[in-house]
C-alpha cells in the first residue's frame, strides 16, 4: 500500500502547516471510526488508523501521543457532532423538547455512519472502570444535564408533571435510547425503527406525566 506522509507535496497545494495538520488529524479519526466500528477499541491500533488514513504507520502516534489520547479526541469529535445535529431545530424546553429529542436521536441512526457506530462502540467500552473513555463520560454526564434542564423548564411552564425527577428522567430516558440503537445496530433487519421511535416517544410523554399549564397561568 503506497501511503503518503504528512506534507507530502501533492498535498501542500498551497496549505498552511496548520492546514495539514488539522487536514491530517481529521482524516486520522475519521479511519479510527471506521476501524472502532468494525473491530472494536482494543483491536485498534495506531499503526491500522495511520494505513486507513492513507499515511504512514507512524503518523497518528506523532500527532495523539497514544491511542487513549486518539480515542478521547474522536469520543469528543463524535459526540459534538451528534448533540450538535440533536440541537438542530425544534422546541429545545419543557414537554414538547424532550418529544423532539427522542425522535432526533432515533432519526440519527435510520442511516448510521462509521462516528455513529463508534460512538457507541466506545460508550460500551466504558464499561470496565479502568478502560473509560473520559470524552465520552464527560459528554454523557453534559446530555444529561441538559435533558434535567428540560425537564426543570417542562416544571416552569406546566407542560412537565411536578413528580419527574430530572436526573431519574434523564438517566431512564438515555438508557432507553441507548438499549434501542444497541439494538438496531446488532440486528437491523430485525426492527422497525420508525415504529420503535413512536413507541419511544409514546411512552415518554406518558412518562412525562399530565400537564398543568392552567396552573401556570
Amino acid at each position: 500500500m503506497v501511503v503518503q506522509q504528512e506534507s507530502a507535496p501533492s498535498e501542500a497545494g498551497g496549505r498552511t502547516q496548520v492546514e495539514r495538520r488539522a487536514a491530517a488529524e481529521s482524516a486520522l479519526l475519521a479511519a479510527a471510526a471506521e476501524l472502532i466500528a468494525e473491530q472494536g477499541v482494543v483491536e485498534t491500533s495506531l499503526a491500522q488508523i495511520g494505513e486507513r488514513a492513507g499515511y504512514s504507520r507512524g503518523l497518528a502516534n506523532h500527532h495523539f501521543g497514544s491511542k487513549a489520547e486518539l480515542v478521547e479526541q474522536l469520543a469528543r469529535r463524535t459526540q459534538t457532532a451528534f448533540t450538535d445535529s440533536l440541537g438542530a431545530g425544534g422546541a429545545r424546553t419543557g414537554r414538547e423538547g424532550i418529544v423532539n429529542l427522542v425522535g432526533a436521536y432515533l432519526g440519527h441512526f435510520d442511516a448510521p455512519t462509521a462516528e455513529s457506530r463508534a460512538m457507541l462502540v466506545m460508550w460500551g467500552a466504558n464499561f470496565p472502570a479502568q478502560s473509560s473513555v473520559a470524552g465520552l463520560v464527560a459528554a454523557d454526564e453534559r446530555f444529561r444535564q441538559a435533558v434535567s434542564g428540560m425537564i426543570r423548564q417542562g416544571h416552569d411552564d406546566g407542560s412537565i408533571g411536578a413528580d419527574v425527577d430530572p436526573s431519574g428522567f434523564a438517566v431512564a430516558l438515555v438508557a432507553m435510547l441507548r438499549g434501542v440503537i444497541a439494538q438496531c445496530l446488532t440486528d437491523p433487519a430485525s426492527i422497525d425503527l420508525h415504529s420503535v421511535r413512536s413507541e419511544c416517544e409514546r411512552f415518554v410523554t406518558a412518562g412525562l406525566g399530565p400537564t398543568n399549564k392552567q396552573g401556570k397561568e
